[in-house]
């Protein structure tokens, strides 16, 4: 199932190794995660092909069309920064 990072200041939600473990990587606000499994307060995540944990709290579920409109826009603003990079 597909969620949102949501951190209210916009920050970066970690991803560990295990639940309470080590931080992997850092995961932006509003990205989207696939979340494997969720167990108490922490959910079992795969995120650009890594596997670990975070806390289910910083995840939201969001409307499955509005899921596709945002990745849709997301994809769309990536091109047109490129293009304006390139100049």
């Amino acid at each position: 199932m597909e969620k949102l990072v949501f951190t209210q200041n916009g920050g970066t939600l970690n991803l560990r190794t295990a639940p309470h473990g080590n931080v992997i990587d850092k995961i932006p606000n509003n990205a989207t995660v696939e979340v494997l499994s969720e167990e108490n307060e922490w959910s079992k995540i795969t995120y650009k092909g890594k596997e670990g944990y975070v806390m289910s709290s910083f995840l939201t579920s969001p409307d499955s069309n509005l899921l596709k409109i945002y990745n849709s826009l997301k994809t769309t603003l990536a091109l047109i920064e490129e293009e304006l990079q390139r100049g």
